[in-house]
């Protein structure tokens, strides 16, 4: 099996992908992929929390990179709030990780 790259996906994304869910206020960001051949996701903006994100997934993820990328085993979309945005907004807020200033 050939190894799926990074560069791949995010190329097919930003070719094929981005662009639709932008245009609903979302975005899609690369979480990684395992040796297995699952590309992890999280979804952002308008995206994270809409009700029809599964089939987003379905119809316009999962489907785009299958077709580009006959390789790939699974999508899988990765919920909740990532480190880099809970550092984020601790330095927004001027908070230690501990929650002290």
């Amino acid at each position: 099996m050939k190894k799926i790259t990074t560069e791949e996906i995010e190329r097919i994304l930003d070719e094929s992908v981005r662009f639709r869910l932008r245009m609903h206020g979302g975005g899609i960001h690369l979480v990684d992929i395992t040796p297995e051949g699952t590309a992890r996701f999280r979804l952002t903006g308008a995206c994270a929390g809409c009700p029809g994100a599964s089939r987003t997934m379905e119809e316009v993820v999962e489907e785009t990179l299958r077709k580009h990328i006959p390789g790939l085993r699974r999508i899988e979309v990765v919920h909740g709030i990532s480190e880099e945005l809970l550092e984020e907004a601790r330095r927004f807020l001027g908070r230690s990780e501990n929650g002290r200033r």
